[in-house]
């Protein structure tokens, strides 16, 4: 049976810390298909961009300065609205309450409720922090990849250069308790993955949990 299609198309909160891979495993759910929302990627290709959005904002982006919340949420309702029906990834988010709060009303408007599903990346701290050490970005795509593994696509072409992650240490340090209340909150459509394990075997495992709980 395959497995893949088997899955409703549905709407992925991922949650991780950073370095647990979630990036490869969104790259690996839109190779199914699916959309994919970082906001900071988002945001990030706003200021490239020069659109109104980026320049407005450009200090508070460059800088991991807070964003207006009104803002935040019409990104998200817009992309939800365009690509939910074909499945989508939002990655890290929501995590506060007043996110949640959001999120969990346009569900209910939407009538989404029963194809949220939220996952979460399990990875030992030490494992991540040497993922990081290996990342590079695309300066053009912004696609990042981790030379110690390979790649699941390749980008536009361009060079490669290192990710300089300086406050991957402080996200390091406060990520658990920035999730917890969304962990506690998506419970009941929780599937937990071995972030330790290599990419093809986090989608796979996502793949069959995924499978479970819409068949259960």
């Amino acid at each position: 049976m395959d497995v893949v299609n088997t899955i409703p198309t549905s709407i992925i909160l991922l949650y991780g810390r950073p370095g647990s891979g979630k990036g490869t495993l969104a790259q690996g759910k839109v190779g199914e298909g699916y959309a994919h929302l970082s906001l900071g990627d988002y945001f990030r290709d706003e200021v490239a961009k020069k659109t109104p959005i980026g320049e407005r904002y450009q200090f508070e982006i460059l800088n991991h300065k807070p964003l207006p919340t009104e803002l935040i949420h019409n990104v998200v309702k817009e992309k939800l609205e365009a690509h939910a029906q074909n499945g989508i990834i939002l990655d890290g988010f929501p995590r506060h309450s007043v996110d949640i709060e959001f999120f969990d009303q346009l569900v209910r408007e939407k009538g989404w409720g029963n194809r949220v599903l939220a996952v979460y990346l399990k990875v030992d701290r030490q494992v991540a922090e040497d993922r990081i050490k290996f990342r590079v970005t695309c300066e053009v795509c912004h696609q990042i990849y981790n030379l110690r593994l390979p790649h699941l696509g390749l980008c536009c072409g361009k060079e490669l250069k290192p990710r300089l992650d300086a406050e991957a240490k402080g996200r390091q340090d406060d990520f658990e308790g920035k999730v917890a209340l969304s962990l506690q909150h998506y419970k009941a459509c929780l599937l937990e993955i071995d972030g330790n394990a290599p990419p093809d075997e986090c989608l796979l495992q996502f793949n069959q949990q995924a499978t479970k709980i819409f068949f259960k």
